[in-house]
C-alpha cells in the first residue's frame, strides 16, 4: 500500500518544474497579414532555360510498325446491303441500225442535150446538137441490201430548125419513154445506177418557102430507145438515212439514144384543095434520124 502512493509523489514532484519553464517561455510574434490581390507585382521574367546539351546520335533502328487492332476473327465483318435489281434492256435498244433507207419515189427533171451526126438531122439544124428538157418520176419496186430497181415514166421535149436555099425548117419532137433502172447504193449520199429506157415519139416537121403563100406541114412518129448510166449526189438534208424524208440529189448521166428513120413528108394545110390544085405540091424531106450521145443533168427529189 505505501508503494503506490510513494510512486505517485515522486512523479508529481518531476512534473512541477516542467511546468515552471514552460512559463517563462516568450510567446512567438504574430504573423503578418497577407497583402491585397490588387497590389501584387507581376513576376519577374525568368530567364531563358538553356538549350539541351546535344546528346550522341542513337544507333538509327527501324520505326517499328504500328500495332495492328486487334481484330475479334470470331465475329463475322456485316455484309453490305443488297443492291437493287437492275431491268435487263429491250432487245430493240440493242439492235444495230438498219441500213439506209432507198428513194421510193423519184421525180427529176433537167436538160438533155443530144449530139446527132447523121446526115437526117442536118435538114433541121446547122450543127449537130438537139437540146431538150426532160421531166421523169420513177417508183423503186425492189429492194435489196445495197441494190434497188426502179420503173418509171419520162418525157422529153425540143426542137430545132434550120434555113438553107430560102427555105426553113423545123422539127418539134415529143417522146415519152419507160426508165427501167437498175441501182447500186455505195453510201447514204451516193448510188449508182444504169437504165433502159424505150419509148416512142412524134416530130411535127414545118417547112416555109418564102415564095408560097402557105407553110407545109407534116407529122411523123418513131420508136426510141436509151441505154445510160451515172450517179447520183445527195445535196441534202443529210439526217438520220433511215427515216424516210425529202431529200435534193443531183444527176449527171451520160448515154446512147436510138431512133427509128422515118420518112417526113409536108402538105400544105388551112385551105380548100381547089384553091392549092397545081400548087404548092407536097414535098418529101428525107428521112429523120436522131441517134447519138447524149448528156443529161437533173435535179431530182426522192422521199
Amino acid at each position: 500500500m505505501k508503494r503506490p502512493v510513494l510512486g505517485a509523489l515522486v512523479a508529481l514532484v518531476a512534473l512541477v518544474p516542467a511546468t515552471a519553464l514552460a512559463q517563462r517561455a516568450p510567446a512567438p510574434p504574430p504573423l503578418p497579414a497577407p497583402a491585397p490581390p490588387a497590389a501584387a507585382a507581376a513576376p519577374e521574367a525568368s530567364p531563358p532555360a538553356p538549350p539541351p546539351a546535344a546528346s550522341a546520335p542513337a544507333a538509327s533502328a527501324p520505326p517499328a510498325p504500328p500495332a495492328a487492332a486487334a481484330v475479334d476473327l470470331r465475329v463475322p465483318p456485316p455484309s453490305p446491303p443488297p443492291l437493287a435489281p437492275v431491268a435487263a434492256p429491250r432487245p430493240e435498244s440493242v439492235t444495230p441500225p438498219g441500213p439506209p433507207r432507198k428513194p421510193l419515189l423519184r421525180l427529176a427533171m433537167g436538160p438533155r442535150i443530144a449530139f446527132i451526126r447523121t446526115a437526117g438531122f442536118d435538114a433541121y439544124s446547122r450543127n449537130d446538137v438537139l437540146a431538150q428538157w426532160s421531166l421523169e418520176g420513177t417508183l423503186t419496186l425492189l429492194e435489196g441490201k445495197k441494190t434497188s430497181l426502179a420503173v418509171g415514166l419520162g418525157y422529153d421535149v425540143g426542137g430545132r430548125s434550120a434555113t438553107s436555099r430560102g427555105l426553113t425548117t423545123s422539127v418539134m419532137l415529143h417522146r415519152m419513154s419507160v426508165p427501167i433502172e437498175g441501182r447500186a447504193h455505195l453510201a447514204p449520199w451516193v448510188y449508182l445506177f444504169a437504165r433502159v429506157a424505150p419509148g416512142a415519139g412524134i416530130g411535127l416537121a414545118r417547112a416555109q418557102d418564102s415564095s408560097a403563100p402557105s407553110d407545109l406541114k407534116g407529122t411523123v412518129g418513131f420508136a426510141s430507145g436509151d441505154l445510160s448510166g451515172g450517179a447520183s449526189f445527195l445535196f441534202g438534208p443529210h439526217g438520220n438515212p433511215e427515216r424516210r424524208s425529202v431529200r435534193i440529189w443531183g444527176t449527171p448521166e451520160l448515154g446512147y439514144g436510138v431512133t427509128s428513120r422515118p420518112r417526113v413528108n409536108v402538105a400544105p394545110t388551112g385551105r380548100d384543095a381547089e384553091e392549092v390544085l397545081g400548087q404548092d405540091m407536097p414535098a418529101n424531106l428525107g428521112a429523120l434520124a436522131l441517134s447519138g450521145f447524149f448528156f443529161r443533168l437533173s435535179l431530182a427529189a426522192t422521199g
